[in-house]
């Protein structure tokens, strides 16, 4: 019935989700601080050192396989998948970092 979508839950969060091949720099910037951000205890800016900023690895990993799905050619482009960490490793420690290899 047409009532039904009165029940929907608030797609905000849908609306988050919202990292893409072919997006610049600056959009993957924003969209990965909204993710980390929105992790417990996390303050994350564009250069702050991703572990020192509290995210742990299991966080990363969640993040990770975030931008694997939401821009899986971006990210095979720079090697990153779901199986093997790269955020948080040399050259993925700020979100800096990670956007600018995303958007190459």
């Amino acid at each position: 019935s047409s009532l039904d979508i009165l029940w929907l839950p608030c797609p905000c969060k849908a609306l988050a989700m919202s990292i893409q091949d072919g997006m610049t720099k600056e959009e993957f910037t924003q969209e990965l601080l909204k993710m980390l951000n929105e992790l417990d205890g996390v303050e994350v800016k564009a250069n702050s050192d991703l572990e020192e900023a509290g995210v742990d690895s299991m966080d990363a990993g969640g993040i990770q396989k975030k931008i694997v799905d939401q821009a899986p050619e971006s990210a095979g482009k720079i090697g990153m998948n779901k199986g093997e960490l790269k955020l948080m490793l040399d050259g993925f420690k700020t979100v800096d970092q990670i956007a600018t290899k995303l958007a190459a």
